[in-house]
């Protein structure tokens, strides 16, 4: 599961680094980073209930993705079981986080949402020559 978010991290740096053709966000960043920080931060603690006390199977997780590299012979079916397995989790986890944002959406105001709106128009305007991480 590390190995993975650290993959989507590298890929995001790639896709979006120094140098590159900056585009405005994905809309489902961009909805995140409209929210106002406080409500970005439950939901990074929604999208890590759980994690903490599976931190352990997460060790695991990745002995038992190098012992599966390393079988002889390797067995396809199970390494992909194993990643289906992961994805499962990763599912779970952004199920959560969606309705945790559905719900901060949903207990807005109208002038909350009103102003969400236009942070989140902001970030779809950003001139594709500047980062919307600015």
């Amino acid at each position: 599961m590390n190995l993975l978010v650290i993959g989507l991290g590298v890929g995001i740096a790639w896709r979006h680094g120094p140098g590159r053709d900056h585009r405005p966000p994905p809309t489902a960043i961009a909805l995140f980073l409209a929210l106002p920080e406080q409500d970005r931060k439950i939901l990074r603690d929604v999208s890590h209930q759980g994690t903490r006390e599976a931190g352990e199977r997460d060790n695991h997780s990745t002995s038992d993705i190098v012992q599966l590299l390393k079988a002889r012979p390797f067995d396809p079916d199970r390494f992909a079981a194993h990643l289906q397995a992961q994805e499962a989790m990763r599912g779970q986890r952004l199920a959560r986080m969606q309705q945790e944002m559905l719900s901060r959406i949903a207990a807005m105001s109208e002038d909350e949402r009103t102003e969400y709106a236009d942070r989140l128009t902001s970030l779809a305007r950003k001139s594709r020559h500047k980062p919307w991480r600015d």
